[in-house]
């Protein structure tokens, strides 16, 4: 599937994929290294909900320029999965939809609310953006 949503995004939009892996794999060093090797501009990392432990844990050691985590925007890339209707996508909620028509997704929620809290509750703790006054 990652191979099929690279060459998607390829064909749309132009960039150039320099390598691909499933989310799937036993040894992280051979997978660090063949990112270090490929030195990409921008990681797009699709690994469920590991993905934002696996960047936060080698962010020193990746040699890409920006890594982000991609959740299900593989399985869309690849053509699995629609997106959500155009209403969702302009609110912001493409997330809920997903996880509504989704009952394995479900037992995730519970989480997603915890974190969302966790984010409000961080921002209200600052009295100004950082570097304001």
């Amino acid at each position: 599937m990652a191979e099929r949503a690279a060459r998607n995004a390829e064909g749309r939009w132009g960039v150039r994929v320099c390598g691909v892996h499933d989310g799937y794999f036993s040894d992280e060093e051979q997978v660090l290294k063949a990112i270090r090797a490929a030195r990409p501009d921008l990681l797009v990392v699709g690994m469920g909900e590991r993905q934002d432990t696996f960047i936060h844990r080698h962010k020193a050691r990746l040699a890409a320029k920006v890594a982000i985590g991609v959740g299900g925007m593989i399985d869309v890339l690849a053509g699995e999965v629609r997106r959500a209707p155009r209403w969702a996508q302009r609110m912001g909620l493409e997330w809920l939809v997903r996880i509504a028509s989704d009952p394995r997704r479900w037992r995730r929620f519970p989480r997603l609310l915890r974190f969302v809290w966790m984010v409000l509750a961080e921002a209200g703790q600052r009295k100004s953006p950082p570097g304001g006054s």
